[in-house]
């Protein structure tokens, strides 16, 4: 009866009971895919409402590559209804989380999983019946937070039983980051030659004091008045330094005024390939309030530099 779920936090744990040495949990893997860290435990009681063994019970067995044997020492045992939130350096961005298995012929093991920006809000990602995925929210650019809950149906299982093993969660998709800024500017052109200038000084949450001006054609202004998204990930395929900064690429969106009027959209993503910025690129998408595109520019920065910060 022992499960697996997704997979990891952060720390090497020798269990041990009666004295005899157990398996090696698997060691955290800090800016990789797996959790780093436990932030809180709350464990359930087994099906006859005694206490999970302790041998299962140590929470840091749910951190680092999951080891998907179902050898005690290696997973963490939820207990019925009980919970753990782990915490990932490397952040979430794409938002898919592997689920590690049980030990079958069992009954279904479930269990929701909930994901958080800032250890505050969580949002509901969905559920897991043994091995699962789960899309990253949509109120959730860059996850930092899983919180696993057990669900099980106390009905379909012995009296020993104890609920959704975690044996470790791994973030999908590529590092990133909720704290930083980026800032610069340049000019790129359009496909009929016409130049789009943008300056901006954005963060990577939607908590700062954001600015983002874009200038084109015959006076045409758009002016950010309100950051609705932002996300700061790492490409391991783009060189960033110097300096040396978390993230590479920022893409966001945001509502703004279009000439003096309110109601429009831009969707842009910046991305910072090095000194002296004529790799970097932006991407730039404004709409109307009715969702027709009233500009839109793609391509390699002329005369600018975009940078990533910290």
């Amino acid at each position: 009866m022992i499960k697996k779920i997704l997979g990891a936090i952060a720390g090497l744990a020798l269990l041990a009971t009666a004295g005899v040495a157990l398996t090696f949990a698997a060691a955290p893997d800090g800016l990789g895919p797996w959790a780093d860290n436990v932030v809180t435990t709350t464990q359930g009681l087994r099906n006859n409402g005694t206490p999970v063994l302790a041998v299962r019970s140590d929470p840091t067995s749910a951190l680092g590559v999951a080891e998907n044997t179902n050898a005690d020492g290696t997973f963490y045992s939820l207990g019925f209804g009980g919970s753990i939130t782990l915490g990932f350096v490397n952040g979430i961005s794409s938002g898919e989380f592997v689920v590690e298995a049980t030990n079958n012929p069992y009954p279904n093991e479930t269990a929701t999983v909930e994901v958080s920006q800032d250890g505050v809000n969580y949002y509901n990602a969905g559920t897991v019946t043994q091995d699962g995925t789960v899309p990253l929210p949509s109120q959730v650019s860059c996850g930092k937070f899983v919180r696993i809950t057990d669900t099980s149906n106390k009905a379909l299982f012995e009296p020993t039983a104890d609920g959704y093993d975690v044996d470790g969660v791994e973030a999908q998709g590529l590092s990133c980051s909720t704290t930083g800024k980026m800032t610069g500017g340049g000019s790129v052109y359009m496909a009929d030659g016409t130049r789009v200038t943008h300056g901006f000084e954005l963060s990577c949450n939607t908590n700062g004091s954001e600015n983002l001006e874009i200038n084109w054609g015959k006076g045409n202004k758009f002016h950010l008045s309100s950051l609705t998204s932002a996300s700061c990930t790492d490409d391991p395929n783009i060189t960033q330094a110097p300096p040396a900064a978390t993230f590479d690429t920022y893409k966001g969106t945001g509502t703004g005024s279009y000439n003096g009027t309110s109601g429009y959209t831009a969707k842009w993503t910046f991305v910072d390939a090095g000194e002296p910025g004529k790799n970097d690129t932006a991407d730039i998408v404004i709409t109307d309030p009715s969702n027709n595109v009233i500009m839109t520019v793609s391509g390699q920065l002329k005369n600018g530099n975009q940078q990533a910060h910290n």
